[in-house]
């Protein structure tokens, strides 16, 4: 199982991340899904194919060709932005109407900036 362990893991790597993919990724995880998908059916021979391994093996491939992400997607990268929207609420509880528009679309553009981006990025 050792070999599908390592394919899983770089399979997790990049399939979670919240990012583009490069081409070289995206090669890399289509590839980490089939090494992963044929090791698990070498290792259980006989056992019938799970589900997650169907999507892993059959679905996640494509979508990831397509899209050149599957990190965007998952509920992390959405448990994350729903955070900065909850606190931008909680800011803007004060304000109405076009004011409270208008701060939230700056906090936003503000947030969005290559300089603070590279500042969470080390967090």
């Amino acid at each position: 199982m050792g070999p599908a362990w390592a394919a899983i893991a770089t399979l997790h790597h990049l399939a979670r991340a919240c990012r583009l993919l490069t081409d070289e990724e995206v090669d890399e995880l289509c590839s980490a899904c089939d090494a992963a998908s044929g090791k698990s059916r070498e290792a259980y021979d006989k056992v019938h194919v799970q589900l997650k391994l169907h999507v892993i093996e059959a679905h996640l491939p494509t979508f990831v060709r397509k899209w050149r992400t599957s990190g965007l997607f998952v509920e992390d990268a959405c448990e994350s932005i729903h955070n900065v929207v909850n606190t931008l609420n909680r800011r803007y509880a004060c304000l109405h109407g076009e004011a409270k528009s208008r701060s939230k679309a700056n906090a936003l553009a503000t947030l969005a900036r290559p300089d603070i981006q590279a500042l969470t990025a080390d967090r």
